[in-house]
């Protein structure tokens, strides 16, 4: 199953919420919202009901957010279905050219031979052809 995205954005700062809101807020389970509380979701006090400060609860989820993020270095392209950043097999891309000024490098994981896409601006093609042996595909 995919892992969604918890949107940090849809938590107001101003607020206080309970366990059950969050969980409304968000389309998470009630048992999520303890999980994160037990593992430093920090709430008011501990009287029932169980109340978290809307600052706070975002804090979190942006920090969970980028705790799990994994950037690409200048050599690789992140596989979708290795769920990491790969470099491509060979370092042969193709790029797509999108628009006058950018476009999408295509590659092959070396992993698990999935396509792999990475976004370049035209202006930093040169320096990716220091790393990657590019051929580059003219619109139909």
């Amino acid at each position: 199953m995919a892992r969604r995205q918890l949107n940090p954005n849809r938590v107001k700062i101003h607020r206080t919420y309970s366990v059950e809101e969050v969980a409304d807020r968000l389309s998470v389970h009630k048992n999520t919202v303890r999980n994160w509380q037990a593992s430093g979701l920090a709430s008011i006090d501990d009287q029932r009901p169980t109340l978290f400060k809307g600052a706070v609860l975002k804090a979190f989820l942006q920090t969970k957010r980028q705790s799990i993020k994994q950037p690409c270095a200048a050599n690789q392209m992140y596989c979708l279905k290795c769920r990491a950043p790969r470099e491509p097999a060979g370092y042969a891309v193709d790029y797509l050219p999108i628009s006058g000024t950018s476009g999408n490098l295509r590659g092959i994981c070396g992993c698990c031979e999935t396509l792999m896409h990475r976004r370049a601006s035209l202006a930093k093609l040169k320096e990716l052809e220091a790393i990657f042996d590019i051929a580059i595909q003219q619109e139909p």
